[in-house]
């Protein structure tokens, strides 16, 4: 699966989401520091969450990501799942260790990875 990085400044941390069926979400913003700053929502799933335990706003970030896309209705979403996290300028973003320093397990595939045709 492509993963992409960018770095920013975390400006915002959003609290906890647990739903009715169990799935848990975090979402924060990381501004971009380029000639016109960009606004971009990350999110961290399940045990992926820990990675914002040490992270607070205005520390500037690399975040390793993934892109992911569903359809619902008729209407499409694009999510962009932060895999790891680390201050800017550490070369190991550290995206398969919890916060102790053991391994996170791999995400397995979701549905729309397993139908898709390619």
């Amino acid at each position: 699966m492509n993963t992409f990085s960018m770095t920013g400044t975390v400006i915002k941390l959003m609290d906890p989401q647990t739903f009715s069926s169990g799935f848990a979400k975090r979402e924060f913003i990381v501004q971009t520091d380029d000639k016109y700053p960009q606004a971009i929502k990350f999110e961290c799933v399940k045990e992926r969450m820990l990675l914002l335990d040490k992270v607070h706003e205005g520390d500037v970030v690399a975040v390793e990501f993934r892109i992911r896309g569903s359809e619902y209705n008729g209407k499409y979403f694009v999510n962009l799942q932060a895999i790891g996290l680390a201050p800017a300028g550490d070369p190991n973003t550290g995206g398969d260790e919890a916060e102790d320093g053991s391994r996170l397990p791999p995400e397995p595939p979701s549905e729309a990875e397993d139908s898709m045709p390619f």
